[in-house]
């Protein structure tokens, strides 16, 4: 199953984006499946009928008539993996965050968390909570940045006292043949479940 939201109002990206909101992702499986992505897709362009595929897609990526039409770039929120795991990802990489590229490159893998070796990995905790059957205190806020010139980059608090702290910083224009960012863009959050 998937689903989401995309809101119709274009943002303009001459000065660039910043985006905050909190994860609240429990009383589920464990692990958990699938995750979550936030998108956005190329207001230039007709304004998408249908979210991408559910399961490994978190509703954003898929073939080329599955996934977002118009799709930018996806930022997977990753419980279970599979975003990461395709032609040129890393293969399935649990509790992370994974990039896919626009619909004009297929969604391709173009970047993730990584560790210290610079090797794609977990990130230090989990974004879901299953254990719990009310919404948790101490969810994940993630913040966003997108610069005119593509460079992109999140943080996450998790409000343990350290802040926001940076787990993914990469320039994705030209990455896999990625496009530069367009002049305004629709904002969406996708949601997926396994098959």
């Amino acid at each position: 199953k998937e689903s989401g939201v995309i809101d119709k109002t274009a943002l303009s990206t001459a000065s660039g984006l910043q985006i905050t909101f909190t994860d609240y992702a429990f009383h589920g499986s464990a692990p958990g499946a699938d995750g979550i992505a936030f998108f956005l897709a190329d207001a230039s362009k007709p304004f998408p009928a249908h979210v991408g595929q559910p399961g490994a897609g978190l509703a954003y990526a898929g073939s080329s008539t599955t996934g977002l039409p118009n799709g930018y770039v996806g930022v997977g929120l990753d419980e279970y993996g599979n975003f990461s795991n395709v032609t040129g990802g890393p293969g399935r990489i649990a509790e992370t965050i994974a990039v896919r590229g626009s619909a004009t490159t297929a969604y391709q893998y173009i970047g993730g968390a990584k560790n210290s070796a610079g090797n794609a990995a977990s990130l230090p905790f989990s974004f879901d909570q299953p254990a719990l059957t009310t919404r948790p205190a101490n969810a994940p806020t993630i913040s966003a940045t997108l610069t005119a010139a593509g460079a992109l980059s999140v943080s996450i608090d998790r409000h343990d006292g350290n802040g926001f702290v940076a787990y993914y910083a990469q320039s994705i224009v030209g990455t896999g043949g990625q496009p530069a960012v367009p002049a305004q863009v629709y904002f969406g959050v996708g949601a997926s479940t396994g098959g």
